[in-house]
């Protein structure tokens, strides 16, 4: 791995960990609604992701989309965004790995 790479991850943790993370009520309520569908995801998956994601990309109005590798054939979307020192999980939702 590129060392400038490796650093950048450091750095993104570092102020991650910093930072409150904040679920907006729609996140609150998807633990329940995914659950009534038979997938479990915890707070913590959510919140590794934000902090330590395997890919991050922007998305629209300034949201970050950040992903994370839940196993072979899924992967777990988190939209959030930095609001004065709290990052805010405005959304979350499991998806398909392209393979």
């Amino acid at each position: 791995m590129d060392v400038l790479f490796i650093a950048k991850l450091k750095i993104r943790a570092m102020l991650c960990n910093a930072l409150a993370i904040v679920f907006s009520k729609h996140a609150e309520s998807k633990f329940e609604v995914l659950k009534r569908h038979g997938i479990i995801i915890d707070r913590k998956v959510v919140e590794e992701t934000v902090t330590e994601p395997d890919l991050t990309r922007p998305g629209i109005k300034g949201v970050i989309i950040a992903e994370k590798v839940l196993d072979e054939y899924h992967l777990i979307r988190v939209i959030h965004a930095r609001k004065n020192n709290d990052i805010r999980v405005i959304t979350f939702y499991p998806a398909r790995r392209r393979l």
